[in-house]
């Protein structure tokens, strides 16, 4: 997989450091925000894209699948109460982010054949790791849900979502299988999903937010399935030698021998 920064604008170095030097930001922020943790960083906008090269290969096809992301909506901006302009954190080797200053982004997942923008159908199954500490995530049209077990069930007229109030960190980067939430989307060349910290976005009362300090993580790829693979048994055979007597009307016998045969599964 190789990772297309699209239409990204990057901070420059007088950006950040009005940043770094606003007294509101966090102190453990600013040292989050230098080592650039999981991607680069950038200005977090509605119609942002970027896309990942052989993001995937399609199960039916064959073929490799381009994933083009766009940042469809924004929710509160928080940049007044943290000092943290709306920005993204985004990863280049994993399908993720990390968003600061912003309540909740809505994404659109476009699925593309590989090498042009050309969109194609697939169903797909969404897995979204690190659904934690009053946080939400909401996919539309999906038509079934697998929730974690922190995670409860948060569902609406068009969407399925999963809502997370036990206030814990998943420290697992998205690898916790009781923080994940996976979507089931048939035949479709998109998804749009919601992942949301603190705001009411879909008319209804998300988690309050009132500790959030910066930063919430969203894993979108690289998160192993919620239930392990069991490896197929090997076939074994085994053989059984008994003998058995028959007789026909006129009382000729024939003795032979007889093996049962069996097939452990």
């Amino acid at each position: 997989m190789t990772f297309d920064k699209g239409t990204l604008q990057s901070f420059n170095q007088n950006e950040l450091n009005s940043i770094l030097s606003n007294p509101k930001v966090d102190p453990g922020l600013k040292g989050y925000i230098a080592s650039k943790a999981y991607g680069s960083l950038y200005k977090l906008a509605q119609g942002t894209t970027w896309k990942y090269n052989n993001a995937f290969i399609d199960t039916k096809t064959g073929k490799s699948v381009d994933l083009k992301v766009t940042v469809q909506g924004l929710g509160l901006d928080y940049s007044g109460k943290y000092g943290l302009p709306p920005m993204i954190m985004v990863g280049e080797k994993y399908i993720g982010s990390d968003v600061a200053g912003i309540g909740a982004v809505r994404y659109e997942l476009t699925f593309l054949e590989h090498g042009t923008n050309t969109p194609i159908n697939i169903t797909s199954l969404i897995g979204v790791g690190d659904v934690d500490a009053k946080q939400s995530v909401a996919v539309y049209d999906a038509v079934s849900a697998l929730r974690g077990s922190e995670n409860k069930d948060y569902s609406g007229n068009d969407y399925l979502g999963s809502i997370n109030t036990n206030g814990v960190d998943d420290f697992s980067e998205g690898k916790n299988t009781q923080y994940q939430s996976w979507f089931l989307v048939p035949n479709s060349s998109t998804v749009s999903y919601v992942f949301s910290a603190a705001d009411p976005v879909w008319g209804n009362d998300a988690p309050d937010g009132s500790g959030f300090m910066g930063f919430y993580h969203q894993n979108l790829g690289g998160i192993p399935l919620p239930i392990k693979n069991t490896p197929p048994t090997t076939p074994q055979i085994s053989y059984h030698l008994d003998s058995a007597l028959l007789c026909d009307s006129f009382t000729f016998c024939l003795f032979f021998n007889y093996i049962y045969y069996f097939v452990i599964l």
